[in-house]
């Protein structure tokens, strides 16, 4: 599904994300998500690497790529110590 504000709506309406939540005046429009709900959200979506965004937004993101790479790198930069050598 190609980025835009109105599929980020749209997943929100899925995850039952408040509105109110919803920052359209940031630079990259986003939602806030309250501590208490991200295991609840992760549990039910796909977490993907800031590299594999770039992919999505793009449109060259592949899920199998992403399982080869064995998501190398966390989303806060730190290596993934479950990540096997010599991934790119």
């Amino acid at each position: 599904m190609p980025y835009s504000v109105e599929n980020l709506h749209q997943m929100a309406r899925d995850l039952r994300i408040k509105r109110c939540w919803f920052h359209a005046s940031s630079r990259f429009p986003h939602y806030d998500i309250p501590k208490r709900r991200i295991e609840e959200i992760t549990a039910r979506c796909t977490v993907v690497s800031s590299r594999d965004i770039l992919s999505i937004v793009k449109g060259t993101y592949s899920r199998d790529t992403t399982l080869q790479r064995g998501l190398e790198v966390l989303d806060d930069g730190q290596k993934n110590p479950e990540a096997p050598e010599g991934g790119n």
